[in-house]
């Protein structure tokens, strides 16, 4: 058996001792899966003997003398063996020898020994993990392989042995881990995970489109963080094919950035008569996505409402969804100002007025209220969103 006296160990070990008066016993089952096991036994010199005493002692397992050994005063050992003990049963004694005073030990540890397979986890899913943990510096004691041996998973895995030489990881839970940032793209190389769950962290930022690649995924917990901006619509249309669980929840912070994208979403409601989700397609799509897309390729009679029946300026009415649709924006920096928006809105209306002939009120009464509450806000309110 090796002694070691400098083995790192946290100090409260060598600080605290068991004495007797007779030999310290202790003992465990033998496993048929493994290939024995490691023992590690710590001591350390407590206590200076007079002259006529002395700390040798015996360590004997399953019967069979191990070493025999002396503690001086003030210093540590380790004892331990290279190669696995392999009995049938365990038991292990420490005795004191002639004429030492009695046996102590400070602590013990045993570990089970399995052979290697030559097994490792499938490569794509170990390299997100590492990725994922120094991104939001988790402090996770994640070392070894991920899966193996198998039973002995990271904390908060779990996986599937379907393929023994390459498990994949099918369960990641990080949730109340302290994660804080954006929703990093690296959860979606997890090509075979089925449930994720994120929540009661500080996760900011929109939801990722990637999460919505995650085909054998089926249950998704971002619940109790600082999310903003609409369900991508990956994962709306797996939620509405049945094929997915999402708990998501917007914690409603009273910013100025906050309230100027829950307005954004009332005046696309407002031109266009939809409501905040509607299909296209059969396929789910959020109304600022549906809107910014027919934006974008100048079909501004596509957003209007019909029953408006044309009374409206098409200028005036591109000029409103443009606000509307900035105010939506994923990154709280990029929505204007309630100030900005007031305006925008007045000149609207103006333009209406003055090039059609119409009134104030033919546009929409809805809006015109809207506008004339909105002349009260001012714009700094509060700190900026996330």
């Amino acid at each position: 058996m090796t002694g070691k006296p400098d083995f790192p160990l946290p100090a409260a070990i060598f600080q605290t001792a068991e004495f007797s008066s007779t030999p310290i016993r202790f003992s465990w089952p033998a496993d048929d899966q493994a290939d024995g096991f490691f023992l590690f036994l710590y001591f350390s010199g407590l206590i200076q003997y007079g002259n006529s005493e002395a700390s040798n002692m015996t360590v004997d397992v399953s019967g069979k003398l191990i070493c025999k050994f002396d503690v001086e005063y003030m210093h540590s050992m380790t004892l331990y063996e290279d190669d696995p003990l392999r009995y049938d049963a365990y038991s292990v004694s420490i005795s004191a020898t002639n004429g030492s005073t009695r046996p102590s030990i400070n602590g013990f540890e045993v570990y089970k020994a399995y052979k290697a397979t030559g097994y490792t986890t499938y490569s794509q899913d170990t390299d997100a993990l590492v990725k994922i943990k120094d991104s939001y510096n988790l402090k996770k004691n994640w070392v070894g392989d991920p899966c193996l041996p198998q039973g002995y998973f990271w904390d908060g895995l779990n996986c599937s042995f379907s393929n023994p030489a390459a498990p994949r990881v099918i369960s990641l839970d990080l949730s109340n881990s302290g994660l804080e940032g954006p929703i990093t793209d690296y959860f979606e190389n997890l090509t075979a995970i089925q449930s994720l769950n994120l929540s009661g962290n500080n996760l900011n930022g929109a939801i990722p489109d990637s999460l919505g690649t995650l085909k054998s995924l089926t249950s998704l917990d971002l619940s109790n963080n600082h999310l903003s901006g609409p369900v991508p619509n990956s994962l709306l249309e797996r939620q509405k094919n049945g094929q997915l669980v999402l708990r998501y929840s917007i914690t409603c912070t009273a910013t100025v950035k906050s309230d100027v994208y829950s307005f954004g979403i009332v005046l696309l409601e407002i031109i266009s008569g939809q409501r905040p989700i509607l299909f296209s397609a059969g396929k789910p799509l959020h109304i600022a996505q549906w809107a910014k897309s027919l934006l974008y390729t100048g079909d501004v009679l596509g957003i209007v409402d019909g029953r408006m029946e044309g009374c409206y300026s098409i200028e005036s009415i591109r000029r409103v969804a443009d606000v509307a649709v900035r105010c939506t924006s994923d990154r709280g920096d990029d929505r204007p100002t309630m100030t900005f928006i007031v305006q925008e809105l007045k000149e609207a209306l103006l333009m209406n007025s003055e090039n059609e002939g119409y009134t104030f009120a033919s546009v929409s009464r809805t809006a015109q209220r809207a506008i004339t509450d909105l002349t009260f806000i001012d714009a700094p309110m509060g700190p900026p969103a996330r």
